[in-house]
């Protein structure tokens, strides 16, 4: 039977096999993601009898760790939790599985304080998730999740439905300066077949028109375009079925409407409009806290600011709303906006 140290070196020069074409120079490391991607798609044999793919995110690691400390780096690493008892292991996961359903909305961290009190160790977040998903206690699983719902957009038919833009290309040379270039491409919604795709000097209508007749000669006119808002989408030269997308949202506000989010909302108020989970206790007001799950929380009505003793968050109103709601800050404001109550004049 070999010894652990001539198994680790068997692996170690596996590794080095499979990514010889990186370490000597063969692939520039420019093309390493496109390299390892190909090569995690390939069947090998590995040390230890067994046969399957590599992963990109392993490959990527044994490159980086090759680089960083080259063969040796390479040899399995010792747990770091060796010598020590793993007897309390499935009694801690059992107790965060119990925990999270408990309080769906406990995040790690908080799972970990509780571990670390009982069990004296505490879980990798990594692993505490892979249980939890197992188990059917994650906040998707257990039904609390209110993560955004995104649409794929499709047809039932070729030319239904084509979506169009223009995006910024590379630099040429055009006489003795270099010219920014412009992409116009049309994809097909149905097939998600690129129907026609172009580099120009210019944005402008004509453009437009001339990708889209040479997408319409080649595959035929489609019935609708989804196009941005665009100051040439709205030309009445396009007499087809327009979709516009929805006009971006201010990016920018006012420092006065921020100052009035922040204060003239009261969170003791904003708390149950979002429906969010809360509570008096001896007469105080708390809710639970989004980051951690946990109840020790409290508001300051001189500030309007509202603190979580557990994970020592702090949070105004538009952090709240974007905590609770998992939206950006724009969204967030906007939300708000309509809870103002009416400005007064003296």
């Amino acid at each position: 039977m070999s010894s652990r140290r001539e198994r680790h070196e068997r692996w170690a020069i596996f590794w080095c096999s499979l990514l010889a074409p990186l370490l000597y120079g063969e692939i520039p490391a420019a093309e390493a993601g496109r390299f390892l991607s190909e090569l995690s798609q390939t069947e090998c044999d590995f040390p230890n009898g067994k046969r399957g793919k590599p992963s990109r995110a392993t490959l990527w690691r044994k490159w980086k760790r090759y680089r960083e400390g080259g063969l040796d780096a390479l040899m399995p690493r010792r747990r770091k939790d060796r010598g020590r008892p793993r007897r309390n292991r499935a009694a801690m996961i059992d107790k965060a599985i119990e925990l999270k359903k408990d309080q769906p909305r406990r995040a790690h961290g908080a799972i970990n304080d509780f571990l670390k009190v009982e069990f004296h160790a505490t879980i990798p977040k990594s692993t505490l998730y892979r249980h939890l998903k197992r188990a059917g206690a994650t906040r998707r699983k257990l039904g609390i999740s209110q993560q955004k719902i995104r649409c794929r957009w499709t047809r039932d038919q070729s030319n239904a439905l084509w979506v169009g833009d223009f995006e910024d290309g590379p630099y040429v040379i055009e006489g003795d300066r270099a010219v920014e270039t412009h992409l116009s491409a049309f994809i097909d919604c149905h097939s998600r077949y690129i129907v026609e795709a172009r580099y120009y000097l210019r944005e402008n209508l004509d453009i437009l028109i001339d990708s889209l007749l040479r997408g319409w000669s080649e595959h035929g006119a489609s019935r609708e375009l989804y196009l941005d808002n665009a100051k040439i989408y709205h030309s009445h030269a396009l007499t087809l079925t327009l979709t516009h997308k929805e006009p971006h949202m201010t990016k920018f506000f006012p420092r006065q409407l921020l100052y009035r989010l922040r204060n003239e909302i009261p969170v003791v108020k904003l708390v149950p409009q979002l429906d969010w989970p809360h509570k008096h206790r001896e007469g105080r007001f708390c809710f639970l806290c989004p980051r951690c799950g946990e109840f020790l929380t409290a508001v300051n009505p001189r500030t309007n600011l509202a603190r979580c003793f557990h994970c020592q968050t702090n949070f105004n109103t538009i952090d709240l709303v974007m905590a609770i709601q998992r939206c950006d800050f724009v969204a967030a404001v906007h939300f708000l906006e309509s809870r103002l109550p009416a400005s007064t004049t003296a």
